[in-house]
């Protein structure tokens, strides 16, 4: 049991004052009232952001469940932005008009009274520096380098690890923007922290020590800060014992206090009795609008696919193509919500529904690019053809993959020889993107594989032509920060190692692949609970730790039929056989 149980204690044992590591629970209490990340789902799916009356929301509290457990919130924000790079920051922006709860003043208060020394914080709220404000506290808030590089010595300062809902100096401007912001898997993935910050962090922890409150701890581009040195002065309060998960636990592994400490913040803090918690609703206000013609349905299903929850997705965009008088859409929505069944039919092995649904598709875009050759002059007619080709460029890949599962090679074939001219015409408008060749070689790979393990390729070129476009393909994902891509093609590799008897190459990709899946998401799909159960034997002797290995069988067991993950402990008990094994 620990028993630095309030921050004075913690000071008096730290022998200095405290550098502080602030999370989102400290800022939910009224008059706060910010989200958690369940809340923020919430809002996200019932589009609450939007504005316009065909809107179909997803108010079902079990598929706001499912998408809250399975992904993270920076993976939610990429696939946002994945649609029509739409800018997370406008929601984030709201969050600078909320004002300081009593944590946020009684911070300021142990600031002044010389028990805090910095704060470090992943908020992108203003409520600690409002606070601070309200009792003329000098300090600095450092967003930038710049910002660090004009602190005043006498000054606190609030570092921003994550970036800010604005500049506290911008508060009262009307046009004030959100700055320095790591919201998306890419953005933490391509660095995260910045190299200043994190030499910041560590330095203050080497110093003064660190205590975290309300912090989930969660951050894969900080933890790594935590955990440079072993004996390290570093406090983690957990405003309740069911607060802790693993991610706490591991870096505790590397402090000199080993276990949380589990009390009521408000006490820890030097409040005398418990506080009374009162949170309301959150709710995101209206930010984007119908009039836009870029409607959200295909956002919210995407989350219920990126949840492997096809069935759902397929559902609800079943009901939008049939509900939909189209009023506040683009003929390219209906294109891309047609596509979208198409990709959840083949994911569901109802191939001939799939292939139905690319006819539609096919059929939609062709009336398409006739409507805007018909209309050659309209300024917006260059923009829509490149998102045409982008559609045409990802239909055709979905039909290769989905004749390869028919087995029908002569439309095959036909499909390849069609999307190859694709490419080479995208190519020369400069239309296609980074994410988009990467994605084709990624593809191409998983059917040239196929081929391979079924003996219907026996060239050797064809051998290397596979190694090395996965490769090229992981470099270009790793260079755009896209993280689900990357977990995709060590999963190919491990698949094509495996088939070469190479167990060395199989351990090597598996031991890439788990850092990059618990990035990803803390849960386990179904999907992957396969694969670990077909490679387990492969890559780790019979001999290891037994107890291990049957921990992780037992976690891979425990899913009743209607559940899609299990608790996100596996990856670190696998990442432990990994090195032992």
């Amino acid at each position: 049991m620990n028993s630095l149980d309030t921050i004075y204690k913690a000071k008096e044992a730290f022998g200095t004052p405290v550098s502080l590591m602030i999370g989102a629970g400290i800022s939910v209490p009224l008059p706060t009232g910010l989200p958690l990340h369940t809340e923020i789902v919430r809002s996200l799916m019932r589009l609450d952001w939007f504005e316009g009356e065909e809107k179909f929301p997803i108010t079902d509290e079990r598929l706001i469940e499912t998408v809250s457990n399975s992904l993270r919130l920076e993976h939610i924000f990429s696939i946002f932005y994945e649609w029509w790079e739409h800018d997370p920051g406008k929601l984030i922006l709201q969050f600078k008009d909320a004002e300081p709860n009593w944590y946020h003043h009684q911070i300021a208060d142990l600031v002044e009274a010389g028990i805090i020394k910095d704060i470090y914080t992943t908020n992108f709220d203003l409520c600690i520096e409002k606070a601070l404000l309200a009792q003329s506290i000098p300090f600095k808030q450092i967003i930038n380098q710049s910002d660090l590089l004009t602190t005043p010595n006498d000054h606190i300062k609030v570092v921003k690890l994550h970036g800010s809902s604005c500049k506290i100096e911008d508060l009262l401007n009307e046009d004030a923007t959100a700055h320095g912001l790591i919201t998306t898997l890419e953005s933490m993935s391509k660095g995260g922290i910045e190299p200043w910050k994190a030499n910041l962090l560590r330095d203050s922890i080497e110093t003064n020590g660190i205590i975290c409150l309300g912090y989930s701890g969660k951050d894969f581009d900080i933890n790594p800060n935590f955990r440079e040195i072993t004996h390290q002065k570093i406090l983690w309060v957990n405003h309740t014992c069911e607060s802790n998960n693993d991610e706490i636990t591991h870096t505790l592994q590397y402090s000199r206090f080993g276990s949380p400490v589990c009390i009521d913040t408000a006490i820890f803090l030097g409040e005398s009795k418990t506080l009374s918690i009162k949170k309301n609703e959150f709710r995101f206000t209206e930010t984007y609008s119908a009039h836009e013609m870029l409607h959200p349905s295909c956002f919210l299903g995407r989350l219920l696919e990126y949840c492997h929850d096809y069935n759902s997705a397929s559902v609800y965009y079943q009901e939008v193509f049939e509900k939909s008088n189209g009023s506040n859409y683009y003929l390219v929505s209906i294109i891309d919500i047609a596509r979208s069944m198409m990709v959840c039919n083949f994911h569901l092995n109802k191939f001939d529904q799939s292939l139905e649904w690319g006819i539609i598709c096919e059929k939609l875009l062709n009336y398409y690019k006739n409507t805007l050759i018909d209309n050659a002059e309209d300024q917006s007619a260059k923009f829509f053809s490149n998102i045409i080709m982008q559609q045409e460029l990802l239909l055709s890949e979905e039909m290769c993959l989905l004749y390869d599962r028919y087995g029908n090679f002569v439309q095959y074939e036909v499909e390849e020889s069609k999307l190859f001219n694709i490419i080479q015409a995208g190519l020369a408008k400069n239309a296609l993107r980074s994410s988009d060749i990467s994605r084709l070689l990624v593809n191409f790979s998983s059917i040239y594989l196929k081929k391979i393990q079924k003996g219907e390729v026996y060239d050797i070129d064809y051998y290397f032509d596979l190694e090395a476009s996965l490769k090229l393909a992981e470099k270009v994902k790793k260079s755009d920060g896209e993280i689900y891509g990357i977990a995709l093609i060590y999963q190919i590799l491990i698949d094509y190692y495996c088939m070469l008897g190479n167990v060395d190459m199989v351990k090597l990709m598996f031991q890439k692949f788990i850092p990059v899946a618990r990035q990803l998401n803390s849960p386990i799909s179904d999907q992957h609970s396969e694969f670990i159960k077909t490679y387990m034997n492969v890559i780790i002797p019979p001999h290891s730790n037994i107890e291990i290995q049957q921990r992780i069988q037992d976690l891979l067991l425990i899913k009743a039929p209607s559940e899609k993950v299990v608790d996100g402990t596996i990856w670190p008990l696998i990442e432990e056989l990994l090195t032992c094994g």
